[in-house]
């Protein structure tokens, strides 16, 4: 399904959807310049800015994504530095899941044809992230994928296609690796 999105050439933007890519662009930028000291106003930031927020999720600044409205975090997420979230439609993460620094979550394509892309058209594909995942540093998760339930994916893949429960999965593209086993106990 393809629709307007925003892209650079002004006489397509949608003025609806500026609204509230601007409203996000506002609160994140609220949000980024507020302290360590400043937990209870990040936390009524984050409040307006996602789509759900359970208990005890914490995202460190910098963050930007493009609507927020879009964003489901479940309890206990950690977001670490630098990551962008492209929302265009919903992206959804497990509980306990913890995003590496610099990590890039995109739902939203541009067309491939040339012609509709100058058109401002966009494919866009839900992102869900399960539980316990464990995305390393600057991973991107292409528009579509689902992560299954107690993965880690590696520092720097690309995740073109969907990653089963329970595996290591790394590169670019990223691919299953192997399955996480006992062995991958520290105690």
């Amino acid at each position: 399904m393809s629709h307007d999105c925003f892209i650079s050439a002004p006489y397509i933007f949608n003025e609806k959807m500026m609204e509230r890519f601007r409203r996000a662009g506002d609160l994140t930028m609220q949000y980024n310049q507020t302290s360590e000291g400043q937990q209870e106003i990040r936390q009524s930031i984050l409040a307006q800015l996602l789509g759900k927020q359970g208990k005890d999720v914490l995202i460190i600044p910098a963050f930007r994504c493009q609507y927020g409205s879009n964003i489901i975090l479940e309890d206990s997420v950690i977001v670490n530095f630098n990551c962008t979230f492209m929302d265009n439609t919903t992206i959804h993460v497990g509980h306990h899941t913890l995003v590496g620094p610099n990590c890039s979550l995109y739902t939203v394509n541009h067309a491939i044809d040339a012609d509709e892309r100058e058109k401002g058209l966009c494919v866009d594909k839900p992102i869900h992230i399960g539980s316990r995942v464990w995305l390393g540093g600057n991973v991107v998760i292409m528009p579509g994928i689902n992560i299954g339930n107690d993965s880690v994916i590696g520092a720097g893949s690309v995740v073109t296609k969907d990653i089963p429960n329970g595996v290591i999965a790394a590169g670019n593209p990223c691919r299953v690796l192997r399955p996480i086993d006992v062995k991958d106990r520290l105690l």
